[in-house]
């Protein structure tokens, strides 16, 4: 008589486990000799399959609710956000000219959304009002700057992030301090430079649907700026 040296395997009895559900309804003696340690750490301790069940259910229970949580966080934080972009649309659409559009996208922005630095920075072959490049947040790029500026303003959305030296020399000002920063291009105008000081503000995979709002609006303001000027002309 041969011996059978062949073993069943740890997926064989799940497999068979998951095709036969009621397996333990039909030997409930088998029930008896099973030991199940509550958890890990629970060395020795020993609980029935019953409670084991109940265990695993909290635990989930307990994953759901913190999952559960979280979406509410973010839900209330979008609402926030959204009621905040409203109030910004609102005030910028009532601004009397175009210097005091960027005046108050500036102001607004640091205020209500904690920009540390607000930065507009255009292509100079725009020749758009000088009153407008009197604008705190607001300037031309030189000559020696066109070459990044267009880099920046060929971006598909917006991108935000730590910046490199030479697009936070082009973007900000060695007092501003930028750790972080939004870059939202304006297509053909210029780029918005939106910073912080501090490193996690603004990262990569963030969402930037507001700042792909926000940058609609700037382009829709400058473009009627410049229909403006060539009607004076």
């Amino acid at each position: 008589m041969t011996k059978d040296n062949s073993k069943v395997s740890d997926q064989q009895v799940i497999d068979y486990l998951r095709q036969h559900p009621d397996f333990f309804l039909q030997h409930n003696e088998s029930l008896s000799r099973l030991n199940l340690h509550a958890s890990p750490k629970a060395s020795g301790k020993t609980t029935s399959l019953g409670q084991r069940q109940v265990i695993i259910l909290r635990e989930q229970i307990t994953a759901l609710e913190e999952q559960l949580q979280q979406l509410t966080n973010v839900a209330s934080h979008n609402e926030k956000l959204l009621n905040r972009w409203h109030d910004l649309t609102l005030g910028l659409f009532s601004a009397d000219d175009v210097s005091g559009f960027f005046d108050l996208l500036g102001q607004r922005l640091c205020r209500d959304f904690n920009a540390d630095a607000v930065h507009i920075v255009l292509q100079a072959k725009q020749n758009l009002d000088k009153e407008l490049l009197q604008v705190e947040h607001v300037r031309e790029a030189h000559a020696s700057e066109e070459k990044l500026l267009t880099e920046l303003m060929a971006l598909k959305m917006p991108h935000c992030g730590r910046l490199t030296q030479a697009k936070n020399a082009l973007l900000f000002n060695a007092e501003d301090k930028i750790s972080s920063a939004a870059i939202v291009p304006l297509k053909k105008y210029g780029v918005l430079a939106i910073g912080s000081h501090a490193e996690d503000r603004f990262a990569p995979g963030m969402g930037v649907l507001f700042l792909e709002l926000l940058g609609k609006t700037i382009e829709w303001r400058l473009q009627q700026h410049v229909l403006s000027l060539r009607k004076r002309a």
